[in-house]
């Protein structure tokens, strides 16, 4: 099942490395080109072949195939290559697409916490949230999603009948309404009697990373991975279950690690990361709450998917 996958270092996952990054681009190439000619059935198999012959995780599917699909298709409607009539067909194929292999997610009968997933009021893109609901289900979380543009007071209203731990609220538009409207979503949700961790995400926050510390977010995700990781971080506390210092701990015991099999010395992990040999030293001794970007410039140093720095809950308790 893919709950059993998704965020497991498994050393014959078939990620793509460096030397297939050209092949990949023209599996998204291909990707878009069926979405955009309403080929579903072709598009569909380029999904499958990505899981059974590649053996790619959903994970994979979601970053490596559906994301960047997206982005390029948003692209070409701003730059009226394509109309807003095919951009909403192909995007409900992706839609669609990620449906199916949802149905494979077998959900925790015990679930880490609770999260809800939404988009800021007045915000209509809804396929980077539903990638954040799904692969929190994957990774264990029970989670209630909400889809796009939910009303501020109604997404507060919600919260005050339910037991949330985190909120995730993502955004790509930078429009000054909606970021107002967010801001005061935000403000509505930190003055409940008990308030969850609240975590922004999208296009708008990658771009405008100030703006997540202005609308007053607990924290910022650059991608779903992202997300995960950084979910996993604001609630381990509140859960109870694991330390913030706990994690960072094994976080930093896997980074030492994948260092010294490399045969690199802090200085030069440092280099290839465009860290300072500071952060690193700090990382890898668990005195460092260490960013998503810090993890992702990580990763790349040492050639690794993202996914293979994300530490799992039961690795920590295993300590």
């Amino acid at each position: 099942m893919v709950s059993s996958i998704s965020y497991k270092i498994n050393q014959d996952a078939g990620h793509i490395m460096q030397e297939d990054r050209v092949q990949e681009r023209d599996y998204v190439a291909d990707y878009i080109d069926y979405v955009l000619k309403g080929d579903y059935t072709r598009a569909e198999k380029i999904v499958e072949n990505m899981l059974q012959r590649m053996r790619w995780t959903m994970a994979d599917v979601y970053l490596k195939l559906f994301s960047p699909a997206q982005v390029r298709i948003g692209e070409m409607w701003h730059a009226d290559e394509i109309g807003i009539a095919d951009e909403h067909a192909a995007t409900q194929i992706t839609l669609n697409h990620m449906a199916r292999l949802r149905q494979d997610i077998k959900p925790s009968v015990t679930p880490r916490a609770r999260a809800l997933v939404t988009t800021a009021e007045g915000e209509t893109h809804n396929v980077g949230p539903r990638m954040v609901a799904d692969l929190l289900i994957a990774d264990g979380w029970a989670v209630d999603y909400l889809g796009s543009n939910t009303p501020r007071q109604a997404v507060v209203s919600f919260l005050e009948n339910r037991v949330i731990d985190l909120v995730l609220i993502s955004a790509t538009m930078k429009n000054s309404d909606i970021v107002s409207r967010l801001a005061e979503m935000v403000s509505a949700i930190h003055n409940l009697p008990t308030p969850p961790k609240i975590l922004v995400g999208g296009t708008l926050f990658r771009e405008n990373p100030e703006l997540a510390q202005e609308v007053g977010a607990d924290g910022t995700a650059l991608d779903a991975v992202g997300a995960i990781h950084s979910a996993r971080v604001l609630v381990a506390e509140k859960m109870g279950n694991v330390s913030l210092d706990q994690y960072l701990q094994v976080l930093g015991q896997r980074i030492l690690a994948l260092r010294q099999d490399t045969g690199w010395t802090q200085q030069q992990l440092a280099n290839e990361a465009e860290l300072d040999r500071t952060y690193i030293s700090a990382v890898e001794n668990g005195k460092q709450n260490v960013t998503f970007g810090a993890i992702l410039k990580i990763a790349k140093a040492f050639h690794l998917p993202v996914e293979t720095l994300i530490v799992n809950e039961d690795e920590i308790t295993r300590m």
